[in-house]
């Protein structure tokens, strides 16, 4: 398996904008995308022996991390400006993460799921996994 690998939600359009945001601002080209419902995602959390969560997912070599941990492994890979991102860690992880899970929970308040996952430009189907 591919990492880092982000797994996210594909019928939602707030996690389309932050994949596409990050597909733009990885200059290196670290990350690698599946769906959270598709079938790269089955295969892991089956191998993992748990469900799948209602949240991001990113899957590193030294193991996965769920919500906001992610979002800042995410933010450290990315570098540059966007590390200022990371005072946030000076919060405690459980008010982060009720602030990830209350946006997470109100996501499609604002425009509706996608009825399927989009199909990213071509210049970028290589970090894509089914």
């Amino acid at each position: 398996m591919r990492t880092p690998l982000l797994f996210y939600d594909g019928h939602c359009p707030f996690c389309h904008f932050w994949v596409r945001f990050i597909l733009k601002y990885d200059r290196e080209k670290h990350f690698h995308f599946a769906s959270l419902s598709g079938e790269t995602a089955r295969m892991f959390f089956k191998q993992k022996k748990i469900d799948v969560p209602e949240s991001i997912v990113l899957v590193e070599e030294d193991g996965y991390f769920l919500a906001t941990p992610a979002i800042f492994r995410i933010i450290k890979k990315l570098g540059g400006v966007f590390k200022l991102g990371l005072v946030f860690q000076l919060l405690p992880l459980p008010l982060t993460n009720q602030l990830y899970y209350f946006i997470a929970k109100n996501r499609f308040l604002l425009r509706k799921p996608y009825d399927r996952c989009f199909l990213p430009k071509e210049e970028y189907r290589k970090w894509f996994l089914d």
